[in-house]
């Protein structure tokens, strides 16, 4: 059995000085400079985009609930459907944004965006929708996950952390 050779042996690839196999090379992504820690986005600029994208999604929802013509018609009701349906259309459109772009409207208005910490770029739907699964992970125990990224180093909230996210001003 053949054992892979070892730094001080013949044969072992160095480039630089450090040792480099290539099929580890390809996998590791490119890392560009580390953002200062004036460009993560304050707690109070991240709060407000919240709130924000949840009056865009939540308004509309809650009107047609509160419109509700007949309310002994049975559970559930066709506004009930229809506003659950209108909130979670809205929440769809907001994660799509955020995966795709890494911006909500929210977030535009504030001048913040949420990147993937390791490449810089958008975090990508899967990343945006765990993100936004994972969520209610912010509000344990006593929503100290959301208070967090008042305190953090890189203003990472629990979520942030888990799908390797930060989030930087824009402006």
């Amino acid at each position: 059995m053949s054992h892979p050779p070892q730094p001080s042996q013949p044969g072992f690839p160095v480039q630089q000085g450090r040792p480099e196999w290539p099929a580890e090379a390809a996998a590791v992504p490119p890392q560009g400079p580390a953002p200062a820690p004036h460009d993560y986005a304050s707690w109070g600029a991240r709060f407000l985009a919240r709130v924000l994208d949840g009056l865009l999604t939540g308004t509309v929802p809650a009107v047609v609930l509160l419109t509700a013509g007949d309310r002994d018609a049975g559970w559930p009701s066709a506004a009930v459907v229809a506003g659950g349906l209108l909130w979670l259309a809205g929440r769809g459109a907001l994660c799509w944004m955020l995966g795709a772009t890494g911006r909500t409207p929210g977030r535009v208005a504030l001048g913040i965006q949420v990147l993937r910490r390791s490449t810089g770029g958008p975090p990508g739907l899967g990343r945006a929708l765990v993100r936004q699964l994972l969520a209610p992970v912010n509000l344990l125990p006593c929503l100290l996950g959301c208070l967090w990224p008042a305190w953090d180093a890189r203003k990472q909230s629990f979520t942030d952390k888990i799908v390797g996210s930060v989030v930087l001003r824009t402006v």
